[in-house]
């Protein structure tokens, strides 16, 4: 006996196959693929927040917040992608009181270039003897010889990349549906430059429309990977979430926060810090 074989079965199963066939089409059309592909020469307004909870051997814990605005802008040099951080303000509180931190009192008016590689890593500053000669013009000679030990290549690199967003290099080039759950290695960075490698679970929860952008809700998790000569506790643990547009892998928010165990040299036990992350981008208006 073959199916569809009267009028009224063969209707009710062509509507089947109807039914099927757009819900086959709508499972296709869910599907996305991230690019890195950021807008040139198109300027935003950054916000980032990172803060440091830090237990100290007496059992007290010491918290740290750095609060950094600035205007975002990524341009093509060469076969180099550069992004470039305008900073207006740069503000350190320990314990919510306001510290006056060499670093900080000498970023704000500085333009950071740092360098990306293709699928949206920090790989380097790019411009930072001309940054170093202008900040030794800017301030007095005593001035300068305080701030040299805080300003270097380095701590610009640490501070940046411990609030970039740790999925771009997981997401670049990858396809998913919603509700799909993709791993991937990444690294989560704190602000002193110590790196944590990481194995991060993304999950594609589903589109949200703003304002700015025609975004994608991106929930994970990480988990530590084991390095070579460090305690298996030694690593980051932890949970976030992101708005992502998949058209240019720009994160026009993100939050996340981490548990991390660390050595220090010569301590007997690991030092638990807690790091968390708050960013978002915004048009330049």
């Amino acid at each position: 006996m073959t199916l569809c074989t009267s009028r009224i079965s063969g209707l009710a199963c062509g509507a089947v196959l109807l039914l099927a066939g757009s819900s086959a089409a709508r499972g296709a059309a869910e599907k996305v693929t991230f690019r890195f592909a950021p807008p040139l020469g198109t300027t935003y307004l950054a916000t980032s927040k990172v803060t440091t909870a830090i237990a100290t051997p007496r059992g007290k814990v010491r918290v740290v917040e750095t609060d950094i605005v600035s205007r975002l802008r990524t341009d093509r040099a060469g076969q180099q992608i550069q992004q470039t951080l305008s900073v207006i303000s740069a503000v350190n509180k320990l314990e919510g009181n306001q510290m006056d931190t060499p670093l900080t009192q000498v970023l704000p008016g500085l333009d950071i270039a740092f360098a990306l590689g293709g699928d949206g890593q920090i790989v380097d500053v790019v411009n930072f003897p001309a940054l170093l000669a202008r900040v030794r013009k800017s301030i007095p000679p005593e001035r300068f010889e305080a701030v040299t030990p805080f300003f270097t290549a380095e701590a610009l690199l640490a501070r940046r990349r411990a609030a970039a967003d740790p999925l771009v290099s997981v997401l670049a080039g990858k396809t998913m549906a919603v509700g799909e759950t993709t791993t991937g290695s990444g690294t989560v960075t704190l602000p002193t430059g110590d790196a944590f490698p990481v194995r991060l679970s993304v999950t594609l929860k589903g589109r949200e429309r703003t304002p700015a952008c025609d975004c994608l809700r991106i929930d994970f998790t990480t988990q530590p990977i084991l390095q070579s000569g460090k305690p298996a506790d030694v690593g980051a643990t932890g949970q976030g979430t992101a708005l992502i547009d998949p058209a240019t892998l720009l994160t026009w928010s993100l939050r996340h926060e981490q548990q991390i165990l660390k050595q220090e040299p010569g301590a007997p036990q690991l030092q638990k810090v807690t790091l968390t992350v708050e960013d978002s981008l915004a048009p330049n208006r």
